[in-house]
């Protein structure tokens, strides 16, 4: 797994693939958008609840909590900030 925080980036973390599916999967009408360069970000609708996310590292958990990875909105659908 890798995993790189970025605090001064619009988007501020970067997960592996299967990390973030598995995240997303909970998040009720999520969409996977692909960009040409292959970089996966995600959409859901504003209505949706993002759950917080929970880092198991070594024998601890850090826990990032959802206010931090939701982006902004246009219209009724919200961006994400991890990817």
């Amino acid at each position: 797994m890798s995993l790189r925080v970025d605090t001064g980036a619009s988007s501020p973390m970067n997960l592996d693939a299967q990390v973030a599916q598995a995240y997303y999967d909970q998040v009720q009408g999520s969409i996977p958008n692909k960009a040409k360069d292959g970089t996966i970000t995600w959409t859901f609708p504003c209505s949706s609840r993002l759950p917080d996310l929970e880092l198991h590292i070594g024998n601890g958990t850090a826990t990032y909590p959802w206010q931090l990875l939701e982006g902004g909105s246009v219209g009724n659908v919200v961006g994400n900030g991890c990817k």
